[in-house]
């Protein structure tokens, strides 16, 4: 990340002496910014993101793995023979530990427990993240390496944590990755990119079917039918 440039900071008090002198400046730092390819932040979320960093690293189980740390932003870049589509994606690092390898993907999360991520890592399809850069490690080097969060939690008491993405659930994500594909190549083919939600009935439904997510547990449960 590129953060906010010390040197500007003296600026941001013109705001109470001349409106004027404030915009100019402004319009100045955008586009130093935009030719340098920077991203300017505000110094309290540049406060946040070091006072994470630094919770973070004093996390052994987290220390392990950015200590070891190893092709930062790692382009993944193939074609897709089955629906010949090209795929492109980014890794946060990888570990290698004496062969095997580990993709390490970090996230920022109003998480504060590996249970809520989990939930919230369906919510906001991080398996098909998951799916994808594995399915790229395979097509590519005919690897096949674990995958790791590193989550850190953006709200008290900023924790931070390592969760584990199973063989099993990893598998679900690679197939469901490759429907993803699967889906777009329909897509473009059939022209479907005007619909909505309809698109997933793939004109085999008349409708919509309530799901149950994953981890929706029944809290209540007939004693009768409990071992049938």
């Amino acid at each position: 990340n590129f953060f906010f440039n010390y040197k500007y900071t003296k600026y941001i008090y013109y705001i109470y002496i001349n409106e004027y002198i404030l915009i100019s400046i402004w319009e100045a730092l955008l586009i130093d910014a935009k030719e340098n390819k920077h991203t300017l932040i505000p110094q309290s979320m540049y406060n946040k993101a070091a006072f994470m960093a630094e919770i973070t690293l004093s996390n052994p189980n987290c220390r392990f793995w950015v200590d070891r740390k190893q092709n930062i932003q790692k382009q993944l870049k193939w074609i897709d023979k089955r629906t010949g589509l090209p795929v492109i994606g980014y890794i946060d690092f990888e570990v290698d530990l004496a062969g095997h390898i580990t993709i390490i993907d970090v996230k920022s999360s109003k998480a504060d427990s590996p249970e809520e991520f989990s939930k919230d890592a369906y919510k906001l399809g991080y398996n098909f993240q998951v799916g994808s850069y594995l399915h790229g490690y395979h097509k590519m080097k005919y690897q096949f390496p674990e995958f790791k969060f590193m989550v850190i939690s953006n709200v008290f008491p900023y924790d931070s944590f390592m969760v584990h993405v199973p063989a099993d659930l990893a598998n679900d994500a690679k197939e469901e990755f490759d429907n993803i594909l699967t889906a777009f190549r329909y897509c473009i083919d059939n022209n479907k990119f005007h619909m909505g939600a309809d698109f997933w009935l793939f004109d085999t439904k008349e409708y919509h079917s309530l799901e149950k997510p994953r981890y929706v547990k029944n809290k209540f449960v007939n004693s009768d039918n409990k071992n049938n």
